[in-house]
């Protein structure tokens, strides 16, 4: 993944005043949204939706419950 897209994203949070937890959240989040679609385009082809990403977290989250 491009260090710029996520250094301009860290840039804009800084200037919100985002904490420091925060930052590193969503940083993680857009890894794993990118990671997931690199390697479903790898596998299928094509790109996938964003519903199909967010049915692969939901069992991830009802873990913690």
């Amino acid at each position: 993944m491009s260090s710029k897209i996520l250094d301009d994203m860290r840039d804009v949070m800084r200037r919100r005043h985002y904490s420091i937890r925060t930052e590193q959240s969503y940083c993680e989040w857009v890894k794993r949204f990118v990671l997931h679609f690199t390697m479903k385009s790898s596998r299928e082809g094509d790109v996938g939706s964003e519903t199909t990403y967010l049915q692969v977290l939901e069992p991830e989250a009802m873990v913690g419950r």
